[in-house]
């Protein structure tokens, strides 16, 4: 009856012990994969999701901002946005990938101002 119970006890250790390594290496996996996709001159400002593979890329590109399509078998330039002038600064951070409030709020001035100068055009 104790070897069993020591076996069993054995058991949930060496269970628990790979459960945390399995979620540190995890973490340290996805920490590395983050920090292969950034780069130092082109920004992912934001993404809106239209279908499951399809969607668009607002990307910051030097002072130049590209509206792109992007589907499972093609990327796509919609437009290009070069207006922007040294006072307006547009970041991207790594939650705007995620669409948060702060990048959608950018993301729609971005397309207001854009279809605005379009108009007086």
């Amino acid at each position: 009856m104790i070897m069993g119970i020591q076996s069993f006890l054995w058991f949930l250790f060496v269970f628990a012990l790979i459960l945390l390594m399995a979620y540190y290496v995890t973490k340290y996996f996805a920490a590395f994969s983050v920090s292969t996709n950034r780069t130092k001159h082109i920004k992912v400002i934001d993404r809106y999701i239209i279908a499951r593979d399809k969607y668009i890329l607002l990307i910051k590109v030097g002072k130049y901002l590209y509206l792109i399509g992007v589907t499972n078998n093609d990327i796509r330039i919609i437009s290009q946005i070069d207006y922007l002038n040294d006072s307006e600064h547009i970041e991207a951070d790594d939650s705007s990938v995620h669409t948060n409030g702060l990048a959608v709020s950018n993301f729609r001035e971005i397309l207001g101002k854009y279809f605005k100068n379009k108009k007086g055009s």
